[in-house]
């Protein structure tokens, strides 16, 4: 199997108060091809959309912050998919970009709004939309405080650098320190790992 390990964040020491992040393993709220969690058919530009998280999929009701995959599926047209709410800096939103016909998907920390909801805007033509949920981030308990900073666009080990990946065998990849983006005084990171096989 090849291995793609991205990172998509990490924790430093500082920042009493600040959230820890719940992850979990995928689970699907919305794929419009198939009509799971939406019925209207693609996602027109033009118009916004938005998908429940709190409350569902075992996301606690009062969560306002998540970690999510979000995926465009045959866009008509090269389009971007917006997930912001109204209010939120851009550096606290998230974008997938993706040339018509194809599909592409993107990781990324992302505010819902004051209903728990990610809305959702697309910039050209028409898309079947996925969007699963990978964490959530809760207030912190006892002593364990720490800074989420997140990521974006840093690829550790990419598919087809990174040679076989056998059954039973281990792997060393760099996540923090020179040329990664993390500085090597972070306590833990966020990876995103998948292992992709031709069989």
């Amino acid at each position: 199997d090849d291995l793609d390990v991205d990172l998509l964040g990490y924790y430093t020491s500082s920042g009493a108060g600040t959230k820890a992040l719940r992850a979990v393993s995928a689970r699907t709220l919305v794929d419009s091809s198939t009509g799971l969690g939406w019925t209207t058919g693609r996602l027109e530009s033009g118009t916004t959309r938005t998908v429940k998280i709190a409350g569902r999929q075992g996301v606690p009701a009062e969560t306002r912050t998540v970690l999510v995959s979000a995926g465009l599926i045959r866009p008509t047209r090269t389009a971007t998919l917006s997930m912001a709410p109204t209010g939120t800096p851009r550096s606290l939103g998230a974008v997938v970009r993706a040339p018509a016909g194809t599909w592409r998907t993107g990781t990324s920390v992302v505010r819902l709004d004051a209903d728990g909801r990610l809305p959702l805007q697309l910039t050209r033509g028409k898309s079947h939309i996925q969007v699963e949920v990978l964490g959530w981030f809760r207030p912190q308990q006892g002593d364990r405080s720490g800074r989420f900073r997140e990521m974006k666009g840093y690829t550790a080990v990419g598919a087809g650098t990174s040679g076989d990946l056998a059954a039973g065998s281990a792997q060393s990849v760099r996540v923090r320190g020179a040329g990664t983006g993390v500085p090597r005084a972070a306590s833990a990171v966020l990876v995103l790992a998948l292992a992709r096989s031709d069989s």
